[in-house]
């Protein structure tokens, strides 16, 4: 359910809101779910407890494939006037907003399988950085990386992203005239 209309701020208005598109969503969840549990299947299969094991992945796999599921219905996204709302949870609602005089960058990132469903995924960096442990590529002591916000698997997300892009720039445009 959609609850993104409960966090507004007086004065604010939603000028686009959106989920993410369910055949994209499901089958990427589905997808990888499922190569998980078949590698941890084949893995496990040469084992004494077999059974047991195979029991076990694929009983994790159902548990993970209905919060996947549940979870879906509670994604939302909008930009309004103000700012960028993501919500999301599984049992209760989060929400994240990112403010316009915080973002500083917006992109759409698209691969080959959101070419296939006609999606994208709006990514949002407001400065935020995130940290990561070492161990891949020669860097043993881990370090940071850029934290976005993303808008997941988006239909039309050119235009989504023109939209945020237009609220920036007006931003920027008030910002350097004195006006805030």
């Amino acid at each position: 359910m959609n609850e993104i209309e409960n966090i507004l701020e007086p004065k604010e208005r939603v000028e686009w809101t959106g989920n993410p598109k369910a055949s994209a969503y499901f089958t990427a969840h589905y997808l990888m779910l499922t190569a998980i549990a078949s590698v941890f299947g084949i893995l496990l299969y040469s084992s004494q407890y077999s059974k047991l094991w195979l029991l076990a992945v694929g009983g994790g796999w159902l548990v993970l494939m209905i919060t996947t599921t549940l979870s879906y219905f509670k994604i939302f996204y909008a930009i309004t006037n103000k700012r960028v709302i993501l919500q999301s949870g599984l049992i209760g609602r989060d929400f994240k907003s990112v403010d316009y005089d915080q973002i500083q960058n917006v992109s759409v990132k698209r691969g080959i399988f959101d070419v296939i469903f006609g999606i994208g995924s709006i990514r949002i960096f407001s400065g935020e950085m995130e940290m990561v442990s070492g161990g891949s590529r020669g860097n043993r002591y881990g370090g940071t990386r850029a934290k976005y916000d993303v808008f997941s698997h988006i239909p039309d997300s050119y235009s989504v992203l023109k939209l945020v892009q237009t609220h920036l720039s007006k931003r920027k445009e008030n910002l350097y005239a004195g006006r805030t």
